[in-house]
């Protein structure tokens, strides 16, 4: 689920700022960051800035400076609505080949 809210987030930084450049040097910096957020956003238990740092080779002080960053960017709009949630992990799934999940068959009993 992170990865999907974290791509989401990420999407959202590219729209909301067009002349933003993810390059080779910042591609990994603005991932971590994203799915550090989604983490935080989507689960009830996270791991510490200090080690999303330490897996990101990252010093914590420009972690948090990022994080905060990326919150001022997306206006701290880290809300994603279970349709849009949907709607992005059916193009990851499509873009790994595989299908979107299909509704549970209902068993009635007697």
């Amino acid at each position: 689920e992170c990865f999907v809210v974290g791509l989401i987030f990420i999407d959202r930084l590219i729209q909301r700022h067009p002349n933003l450049q993810v390059t080779v040097l910042s591609v990994h910096r603005v991932t971590l960051c994203a799915m550090m957020l989604a983490a935080k956003v989507q689960d009830d238990v996270f791991y510490s800035n200090k080690f999303y740092a330490k897996v990101g080779a990252l010093h914590l002080q420009e972690l948090n400076k990022l994080e905060q960053y990326m919150c001022k960017l997306l206006d701290f709009r880290l809300h994603v609505t279970f349709d849009d949630f949907e709607r992005y992990r059916d193009m990851l799934l499509q873009a790994a080949g595989a299908s979107p999940p299909t509704a549970a068959p209902v068993i009635e009993t007697c």
